[in-house]
């Protein structure tokens, strides 16, 4: 196993890494910025005010994007595992 290809696996993955959580991140980023601007304008300093809509988000992008998440997870692994490593080059 050349370097080359240890780097390409490696690259390969952790753009699907990236790739898979980043539906997650935005959704908790975007309630994030939307609680604090809440509290902000509404003068709460509560910082258990924004844990619950975060969770829920999560929650709920997990739930949405699941499918596609795991389709992704399948189509890498049958990438390196499968014939498709020949192809990864």
């Amino acid at each position: 196993m050349s370097i080359d290809l240890v780097m390409t696996i490696a690259q390969k993955a952790m753009y699907s890494a990236m790739l898979i959580s980043a539906p997650v991140l935005v959704a908790s980023f975007v309630v994030g910025v939307l609680m604090s601007l809440a509290q902000a304008i509404f003068q709460i300093h509560e910082y258990t005010f924004s844990f619950v809509p975060k969770l829920i988000a999560i929650f709920l992008s997990i739930i949405l994007f699941a499918p596609w998440m795991l389709g992704e997870i399948i189509r890498l692994s049958n990438m390196f595992l499968g014939e498709g490593y020949k192809y990864i080059q």
